[in-house]
């Protein structure tokens, strides 16, 4: 009997680790958000360089209080095009997102700073996906602006694989937003999604006249998505505002 039990452990260990190494990141083609998603958490760069905590990061969760980090000096962490890596993890055990921003454009060193929040998920839902946005507060000083992702990354535990669907130069004419949805495919489990990102547009003297975000959306699981674990969720979209 030990022996069986120890066993099944086993191989319950094995089926979980297998099925997080088949987590991705995938881009899709429908309307978003579908119906029963929500926005979770947020990780935000702001660009603007003439106002207090502005050129900043921050984290928001729902159910916490947002965390605001440094602006790394005058001219703030995006100030000038500076290009500037970051790091979005989630801890799947303790249910946590984790940003951190590094001054470096290409993940080396020392985090600059890291930020945790344990968003707070509505009854039955899980982690479903991200969306990869830029924001002008306001068209009335300001008709373009443009801001660039690359070199988006995804690791559930394999390495890192490129998600080129969600990089790209954004470049804002007349629009407030524009976003760029990616779903998580397969079995949720711990992860990490990591990506640089670039202001080239103009200063306003408005707080936060631009900022770059990723948001968290939460979903009820898909039917049947790793039923014996209880974890994951699997759909796609991708929206354009």
């Amino acid at each position: 009997m030990k022996t069986s039990i120890a066993i099944g452990a086993l191989a319950l260990a094995a089926i979980a680790g297998s099925a997080n190494a088949g987590l991705s990141l995938v881009d899709g083609t429908a309307a978003s958000p579908l119906p029963g998603t929500s926005r979770v958490a947020r990780a935000i760069g702001t660009f603007n360089n003439t106002s207090v905590g502005a050129g900043a990061a921050r984290l928001e969760a729902s159910g916490r209080t947002t965390i605001q980090g440094s602006m790394a000096g005058s001219s703030g962490w995006w100030g000038g095009s500076v290009t500037r890596s970051w790091e979005l993890q989630w801890n799947n055990t303790a249910r946590t997102i984790t940003f951190r921003l590094f001054s470096a454009s290409d993940w080396t060193g020392s985090a600059a700073m890291a930020m945790t929040q344990a968003p707070t998920f509505t009854a039955g839902n899980d982690l479903a996906g991200f969306d990869f946005g830029y924001q002008l507060a306001s068209t009335t000083f300001q008709t373009r602006a443009q801001y660039s992702y690359t070199d988006i990354q995804f690791d559930s535990g394999s390495g890192f694989v490129p998600v080129p669907t969600a990089a790209g130069g954004i470049d804002v004419q007349g629009s407030l937003f524009t976003s760029n949805y990616h779903a998580l495919s397969g079995p949720l489990g711990n992860f990490t999604l990591r990506g640089k990102s670039t202001f080239s547009g103009a200063v306003s003297t408005s707080s936060d006249f631009s900022k770059f975000y990723v948001d968290a959306y939460q979903a009820v699981p898909a039917p049947g998505a790793a039923a014996v674990l209880g974890l994951g969720g699997l759909f796609a979209a991708r929206r354009r505002r």
